[in-house]
């Protein structure tokens, strides 16, 4: 997408924050797009902010996860994968992301 149409799905995505802060949805996508600009630490404060209001939001969780992974920050990625699992135990992406968290943490 070129610079100038994702900067404006951006500007739309931090409007609707804005106007439905009650939307875990909107909350995803604008952490997601933050982190997609190279703005890991801000997409971490929306995302986490959006973790204390839904609790039990997978989107949200699992963009959590693997941008702390990403960031290097493995033991705070594996706490958010441990509540994906409570969420999903049975889900096989999600068990084999804590493996790896798991064998990532203790190299």
């Amino acid at each position: 997408m070129p610079k100038c149409r994702y900067r404006c799905a951006l500007s739309i995505a931090i409007a609707k924050v804005l106007l439905s802060l009650n939307n875990a949805h909107y909350r995803y996508v604008y952490g997601v797009a933050l982190n997609s600009e190279a703005s890991s630490a801000e997409a971490i404060t929306v995302l986490r902010y959006g973790h204390e209001k839904f609790p039990d939001n997978i989107d949200i969780l699992f963009a959590l996860t693997t941008i702390e992974r990403d960031r290097g920050d493995t033991a705070q990625a594996l706490v958010y994968a441990r509540r994906l699992l409570r969420l999903r135990p049975a889900d096989p992406k999600l068990q084999r992301l804590k493996a790896q968290l798991e064998s990532a943490g203790s190299d």
